[in-house]
């Protein structure tokens, strides 16, 4: 819904595109609990993401503040700890997968802080034990919030905190679903 407004607003503007500012990649490194989160099970993941972006629309132009539409291309790989409730041992497992979709961000002329909103999904393989969930194919959804803060001409410090849900859409039972908040810090690259 909100990419639907955004892509209404850049509508009505030239759509522009920072020319000197085509692509962009990334590397987060996460950590995933359920921190905040009231859950009756147990899990921790460790992520290594790889992201690359590029631009789609812009509102305005690179000398003032706009609003940019991006895709998004991302794989995701690490491990997983897993717990069904408090008595029961550890399931270690690996996960790995690709996601494809979008990101909305805000950048004024500056570029200094850009904060960004992101939304993607994909296909992904868990291995372990996982009552809750049947290990093997399985989708990750995910939502984040960021901010990118210049460190450097062309180099941002990318703090990503997101939203993190894996199930196999009922393709296969079990099929409780994994619900997990992402905390991600990494560098971010403007090429």
């Amino acid at each position: 819904m909100v990419f639907l407004f955004a892509s209404h607003l850049m509508a009505g503007q030239a759509g522009t595109v920072d020319a000197g500012h085509r692509f962009s990649a990334s590397i987060v490194p996460s950590i995933g609990s359920q921190q905040l989160l009231n859950l009756n099970y147990q899990y921790q993941s460790r992520l290594l993401q790889i992201q690359f972006n590029g631009p789609l629309r812009s509102s305005g132009s690179p000398s003032k503040k706009a609003f940019q539409l991006q895709w998004l291309l991302q794989l995701q790989t690490g491990y997983s700890l897993y717990r069904y409730d408090p008595q029961s041992p550890t399931q270690k497992g690996i996960e790995a997968g690709i996601n494809g979709g979008f990101i909305l961000s805000w950048q004024d002329r500056y570029r200094r802080l850009i904060p960004y909103m992101a939304i993607h999904a994909g296909p992904h393989y868990i291995s372990g034990r996982i009552k809750r969930q049947k290990e093997g194919f399985i989708f990750s959804d995910n939502f984040a919030l960021g901010l990118l803060l210049r460190v450097k001409e062309d180099i941002y410090l990318d703090i990503r905190p997101a939203f993190r849900h894996l199930s196999n859409a009922g393709l296969d039972l079990p099929n409780g679903g994994i619900n997990s908040l992402q905390w991600g810090l990494g560098i971010y690259y403007d090429f």
